[in-house]
């Protein structure tokens, strides 16, 4: 697309030097905390994860453990989450400026956040956020973030791509007001996240250009993106790819570790590759816009053993486990002495998959139709979960997780119930179709679960009643044979829930990369396509809706139940309530955790109604 390059709108320029605000103690402990800070309390967290680096809107640093450690050292203007976006206006609000097929605005408007050295969170971070997640300095003729390697252009930021990098000209920013305005070449789908403020400006500028000063180093920031310097950028770039790594010692520890959220990691214990690495996070006492924290400290000690659960009371408050055919006995004592035990989607569903591929034999519809109705998809969930059954929550759509806020619009309007009517007569079914009996059917599934071997185990008996003969395909890379190959009928495995356009064109568009049934449909990449556009949210799931209502008819998915884990917790710990997510699910709103028997509230602040996991499973 064609750059547009403007002047920036500066406001109250002198300001900036003069805008470091000074931290209430109003409402404070005598450290600084929050009164919601119990000082002096701490809560040991097992996790199998490591923290590597602490920018994740870069590709280095969007890692499963650095994620979960920034859903509590960062503040963003929204978040999505459990399938809805959150707003947090204690940091910001966002405003649509502007809106046509060919133009699109936004304006990002700072409250008051500072970053944990007392420093304010201002227009020069915003600006770089836009820098890195729009690319627009890139030479290398890559529209989308992401799309291209830094190494061949020095210009270029490894960031996580985002809507951001359709912005076609430098922001006007008002310093004063904290305010960036972003313009688009067209609306798009996924705006309320666009802009991650992942790093502070003044470090950048201190280690990029050489100035120390905190707030001339804004300015720095500020006139090197504005102006378009090439070679600051190319610094300015070459930091923000690089020197966010914690094992790198580019940037010093007090500048690597700075914190927008309620909580900032005060000591990092063993590299990314220890097996015992300990990360301890400490109350941000200079976080006052939001939620606030109740333990002073968090520690994540690394531990990637097996029963877990084992220690919870002992080594560990709080460890998260997947639920296993060992574990369940176990777990279900803690479970009848008082324990927290709580189970919650892993932002992926289990289905059964068909391959149709024209020289497989459920490229027949008939054929495939009459397959997909001749098993029972709670039965197959059982066999795969055995005593976990009831954790097993069933799903009736691939693209809308249950519990969701649009679930059950999506579940009345796709006509789900009704076209997978699910193992009845299926011999009959069969045969009354002209079907002849004994089709082998290659089942491809991961032979190193025992969920998916249960899965099979069911799913062969029950087609093999309505004639069909299921082949073990076991793999132990089921992804890379569904994907590389048309060698198999059948694929039991998971599917990340979608949440971006973009995703939804990699798992259903024609020829996506992780369209494994083949299923094309080019009514369906029209929806998608208006889908990327539109930014309504209401208008949003009635096309996410239609899009789903393709795909049953087609009859290549049926989605089984969605993939749990479980959160266990000591008996003297409330507030525990994670929400189902692809990542985050540990430490969601940690924030509110409380010891038993302080008198702080232990509800979450920002969200009273929690459908996404539970407690009492037994």
């Amino acid at each position: 697309m064609e750059r547009r390059r403007r002047p920036a709108v500066t406001a109250a320029i002198g300001a900036l030097m003069a805008a470091v605000v000074s931290l209430s103690l109003v409402g404070c402990t005598g450290n600084g905390y929050p009164a919601s800070v119990l000082e002096g309390t701490e809560i040991t967290v097992a996790w199998d994860e490591a923290l590597t680096n602490v920018n994740t809107a870069s590709v280095a640093g969007a890692l499963a453990g650095n994620l979960e450690v920034e859903q509590l050292t960062r503040s963003q203007f929204a978040r999505q989450r459990a399938g809805k976006i959150e707003y947090d206006q204690g940091f910001g609000s966002i405003t649509i400026a502007d809106e046509a097929e060919d133009s699109f605005g936004l304006s990002y408007d700072l409250a008051e956040p500072q970053w944990s050295d007392g420093i304010p969170v201002d227009a020069a971070d915003l600006l770089l956020a836009w820098a890195a997640g729009s690319n627009f300095f890139a030479t290398d003729g890559g529209d989308d973030a992401g799309s291209a390697d830094s190494s061949d252009d020095p210009l270029r930021f490894d960031s996580m791509p985002t809507g951001m990098a359709l912005s076609d000209e430098i922001p006007a920013y008002d310093e004063f007001e904290r305010r960036i305005d972003v313009h688009f070449s067209r609306p798009f789908n996924g705006w309320e996240t666009a802009l991650d403020v992942a790093v502070p400006a003044h470090v950048v500028g201190r280690h990029a250009l050489g100035v120390d000063d905190p707030m001339a180093a804004k300015t720095a920031v500020i006139e090197s993106i504005t102006g378009s310097d090439d070679a600051a950028l190319e610094k300015i770039v070459s930091v923000w790819n690089s020197g966010f790594a914690v094992g790198e010692q580019q940037i010093p520890r007090e500048d690597l570790l700075l914190s927008s959220g309620p909580y900032l990691v005060e000591k990092i214990d063993g590299d990314d590759e220890a097996p015992d690495q300990r990360v301890v996070l400490r109350a941000n006492a200079a976080y006052v816009p939001g939620p606030s924290a109740g333990y002073e400290r968090i520690t994540l000690q690394r531990d990637e053993g097996e029963n877990l659960e084992n220690a919870v009371g002992d080594r560990y408050d709080l460890v998260q486990v997947v639920p296993r055919a060992d574990n369940f006995t176990s777990i279900r004592q803690l479970d009848r002495n008082d324990y927290g035990v709580r189970d919650i989607g892993h932002g992926a569903v289990w289905t059964v998959r068909a391959n149709i591929a024209a020289s497989r034999p459920l490229a027949d519809d008939v054929a495939r139709s009459v397959l997909m109705r001749s098993f029972d998809r709670g039965e197959v969930v059982e066999g795969g979960a055995g005593a976990w059954d009831d954790v097993y929550t069933a799903a009736s759509s691939v693209i809308f997780p249950p519990g969701s806020p649009d679930y059950q619009v999506a579940v009345e309007d796709t006509g789900f119930a009704a076209t997978f009517t699910g193992g009845r007569d299926a011999e009959d079914l069969r045969a009354g179709a002209g079907v002849p009996a004994g089709i082998p059917l290659c089942v491809l599934y991961d032979r190193g679960s025992e969920v998916a071997a249960g899965m099979f185990a069911s799913f062969s008996a029950q087609i093999a009643e309505g004639g069909w003969v299921a082949t073990d395909c076991g793999s132990d890379s089921p992804e890379d044979v569904a994907a590389g190959s048309d060698d198999w009928d059948i694929y039991l495995g998971l599917m990340p829930f979608p949440s971006t356009a973009d995703e939804l064109r990699d798992q259903w568009g024609s020829g996506g990369a992780q369209n494994h049934s083949g299923a094309g449909d080019e009514g369906r990449d029209e929806l998608i396509a208006r889908l990327a556009a539109e930014t309504d949210r209401y208008a949003a799931r009635d096309l996410r809706v239609a899009i789903e209502k393709t795909i049953v008819s087609q009859m290549v998915v049926a989605p089984l139940a969605v993939d749990p884990v479980l959160v266990i917790s000591d008996r003297d710990i409330e507030g525990v309530q994670p929400r189902a997510s692809r990542y985050g699910t540990l430490l969601d709103r940690a924030y509110s955790w409380r010891p038993a028997d302080s008198d702080q509230p232990s509800t979450p602040q920002d969200d009273e109604d929690d459908e996404d996991s539970d407690s009492g499973l037994f």
